[in-house]
């Protein structure tokens, strides 16, 4: 029995393999717009919890006697959900947004073994120092941006523009430590036993 992370994430790797977390990885290649567009008008952070679920769904299959944890991050501005941003262009107006402001940024934590599905979101409130000009462009040159829910990362480039944060750093990161021995936990089991 082991853990196994579905996500492509490095980030969520590097949280895991700092914590000491013995597990492998498996993407899970499930169709998240198709999902979306299925389950109606909800709030950001039961959107992110769904995906979650889905995305653990479809690693689980292969794992059936393994935990298998999955985890959908987005990030919340004024109302609006601020995704992956992909060009330049579209990271520089969104970070032009929220330089100087607060935004939530939700995750999904999904936690299936043989079939029993625990899951939950965690919100973290994140504080932005304002942006120069040139570190913005400085920042947009690096291209962290592109790939990231909200156009930035706390623990790289982008950390350094990050003022202060309420909530759990690591589900900042992409996937709580606290989360996953919670949802352990509701097993009957937790965190340790699957340090290396």
């Amino acid at each position: 029995m082991k853990i196994i992370l579905a996500s492509k994430s490095p980030a969520r790797a590097r949280v895991l393999t700092l914590a000491g977390i013995a597990f492998e990885t498996s993407v899970s290649n499930f169709d998240e717009q198709t999902f979306l567009a299925s389950i109606g008008d909800l709030s950001f952070a039961e959107q992110v919890r769904l995906l979650a679920i889905e995305k653990a769904r479809v690693v689980a299959t292969e794992f059936p006697d393994d935990f298998v944890i999955a985890c959908d991050s987005s990030f919340e501005f004024e109302g609006e959900l601020l995704g992956k941003p992909k060009t330049v262009e579209r990271a520089r107006a969104t970070i032009e947004r929220y330089s100087g402001r607060t935004g939530e940024l939700h995750t999904g934590h999904a936690l299936i073994y043989k079939g029993e599905v625990r899951s939950m979101t965690k919100t973290s409130f994140i504080e932005f120092a304002e942006f120069s000009e040139s570190e913005l462009e400085a920042y947009l040159a690096t291209g962290e941006s592109l790939e990231v829910a909200g156009g930035f990362t706390i623990d790289g480039y982008g950390g350094c523009f990050i003022k202060s944060i309420t909530g759990d750093y690591q589900n900042i990161v992409g996937i709580s430590l606290i989360a996953l021995n919670d949802l352990l936990k509701e097993f009957g089991r937790d965190i340790t036993e699957f340090w290396k």
